[in-house]
């Protein structure tokens, strides 16, 4: 009996050894918390940060690839024009289709139809 009481004693006291290890890491967290907010914060900027680099980035990659495409078409011969003039519904200078045109030509506003005439024949495929 003494023996059981002795080893119950031990074990008491190893549990209490061991509350008191728990109690000072319970401590030393309460003294990271503060770390860990501005740890958060840090991140939360950091992320923000690359969301602006990488809008950045695209943004400049668009306006690039517009200013490309309209070098191209500024450079591309007139007779090469005519097939996106018609898509676009414009005149062979660039110009867009008035509602007068459209009525001259009885094709309601909005209407893609193809064209009567070839492309290059000296006119545009519509009005």
């Amino acid at each position: 009996m003494a023996q059981n009481l002795e080893q119950t004693h031990g074990n008491i006291s190893v549990i209490a050894a061991g509350n008191k290890r728990l109690g000072e890491a319970g401590d030393e967290l309460v003294g990271q918390k503060e770390h860990f907010r501005e740890a958060h914060g840090a991140l939360g900027a950091l992320k923000r940060q690359a969301m602006v680099d990488r809008l950045a980035f695209w943004g400049g990659f668009a306006f690039f690839m517009l200013v490309v495409a309209y070098i191209s078409f500024k450079r591309t011969p007139a007779f090469m024009k005519q097939p996106l003039y018609s898509l676009l519904h414009m005149r062979p200078g660039g110009q867009p289709f008035t509602h007068t045109d459209y009525a001259a030509a009885s094709i309601p506003p909005g209407t893609f139809l193809p064209a009567d005439k070839t492309w290059g024949a000296g006119g545009a495929a519509y009005p």
